[in-house]
């Protein structure tokens, strides 16, 4: 009686958090990103202030991260890489969506280019998750300050968010002209701006449960 009664408590504790996420999971996180070379304290400043990447449901079994570069400082997304690890949330084909500026991108020609500085933190691009500024000028056509770039995949929003919160999904940026030396540094994304991770964090947990539970009830 007593362990039909905890589980009926902690299969209600895990839809209640469940459904937090959920509805926070609407509001768009975004994620702000940390700096990983370190090049000038001053430039690493500038990304963190300025950058960030938020995650959207596109719909149709599609997740969108929209990239922002909100400026003022000088400062151009030239590179921008996903590292899944194992977890598989996200597939191909890569999409450009909700671009403003002057910002054109596509696949690079190998399809798995590096991160610049990302293995001293152990992010390795997976293989087809990277896109580029076009070239012959691909300053110009960089997510400079001001301009916005959104890059589509086919993905479950909730796994794709859930991961993202967990660290199992990095995205990395490599950023180029900052500041008044106009040096380069490369960032990965962080934990989200918004709304609080408090929050998802209880959902994350709830869904965990929940999945538990459904496993358990199996055997």
């Amino acid at each position: 009686m007593f362990k039909a009664r905890e589980r009926t408590r902690l299969m209600l504790f895990g839809i209640i958090a469940a459904v937090l996420v959920c509805s926070t999971a609407s509001a768009a996180p975004t994620f702000g990103f940390t700096n990983i070379t370190g090049n000038n304290p001053a430039n690493a400043l500038i990304g963190e202030n300025q950058l960030s990447v938020e995650l959207i449901d596109f719909g149709g079994g599609q997740v969108e991260f929209l990239f922002r570069n909100i400026g003022p400082d000088p400062a151009t997304i030239m590179q921008i890489n996903f590292d899944d690890g194992d977890t598989s949330s996200i597939s191909l084909p890569m999409g450009f969506t909700d671009i403003t500026g002057i910002v054109s991108f596509s696949d690079p020609v190998n399809g798995n280019e590096n991160l610049p500085g990302g293995n001293t933190v152990g992010f390795e691009t997976t293989t087809g998750f990277s896109a580029d500024a076009d070239t012959p000028q691909p300053v110009n056509n960089g997510i400079s300050p001001g301009e916005t770039l959104g890059i589509t995949l086919t993905g479950d929003y909730s796994d794709v968010l859930a991961d993202m919160l967990c660290g199992d999904l990095v995205v990395g940026i490599h950023v180029q002209s900052i500041g008044v030396d106009r040096n380069s540094e490369s960032f990965i994304t962080d934990i989200p701006v918004v709304p609080a991770p408090s929050a998802i964090a209880l959902g994350i947990i709830g869904i965990g449960m929940v999945r538990n539970m459904r496993k358990r009830k199996t055997l």
